[in-house]
């Protein structure tokens, strides 16, 4: 049997678990319950009311949240010779294509996000295993398989998020920083579900688009959302 420390005892004690609060309500308990005492994370995770059979190869994409998510994403731009300097100068942490090719086929995963040309895209397709898995192989619905490498460097560098669902019918997006204001995380929340519901109309249908919506922190708490007035 799990032993429940005091601290978390204090912490879940806040939180009334049969309820669903509203956005704003909701971010206030999230900076309430914050026990640690460095700049944590906080994460959305939306459960989509999709069949998860059918549709879990569609569910895929991005979104440029208003305020950023204050994470240091690195960025590999997968590139010819001639666009590595562009690449780098643009944002891009590493950039090149074959030396960068070998060094993930032996397991080299020192980077959050790739960028690639559509050309070059073919090179990458045996790579499919070591970066799907992760969560990392580019898509054109994501939009990192581009002809515009720069464009894209200077999105992710702006607070551009890939979406995927997992295999639970889940997205999971990091959407702040707990040294963000409490507006500035209502603000990305309620952008975040406004637009994954627009994106992915097509699927699911638009009363019941989410099956449950928590926002949590670093070693904090989830509290649910109630979406009801937000789309």
């Amino acid at each position: 049997m799990i032993k429940i420390t005091k601290k978390r005892k204090d912490i879940l004690s806040i939180i009334d678990h049969n309820k669903t609060y509203d956005v704003k309500s909701a971010v206030e308990l999230i900076y309430k319950i914050k026990k640690v005492n460095f700049n944590a994370s906080i994460d959305l995770h939306l459960r989509l009311n999709v069949d998860i059979k059918k549709s879990i190869n569609n569910i895929r994409g991005s979104i440029s949240i208003p305020h950023g998510n204050g994470k240091k994403n690195k960025i590999l731009a997968l590139c010819d010779e001639n666009e590595i300097d562009l690449c780098l100068k643009s944002g891009a942490d590493y950039a090149g294509l074959e030396d960068y090719i070998f060094k993930i086929e032996n397991k080299w995963f020192d980077f959050d996000n790739i960028v690639i040309s559509s050309k070059n895209f073919s090179k990458i397709s045996k790579l499919g295993p070591l970066l799907g898995p992760k969560g990392l192989m580019p898509t054109i619905k994501s939009g990192n398989i581009t002809d515009d490498l720069q464009k894209e460097i200077m999105k992710i560098k702006k607070g551009k998020i890939y979406l995927k669902m997992d295999k639970g019918g889940i997205i999971h997006i990091t959407i702040g920083k707990t040294n963000f204001s409490i507006d500035q995380i209502c603000e990305n929340t309620i952008y975040s579900i406004k637009q994954i519901s627009s994106m992915f109309s097509n699927y699911i249908k638009k009363n019941d688009f989410y099956k449950s919506i928590f926002l949590v922190s670093t070693m904090g708490a989830s509290v649910k959302i109630d979406s009801k007035n937000i789309l």
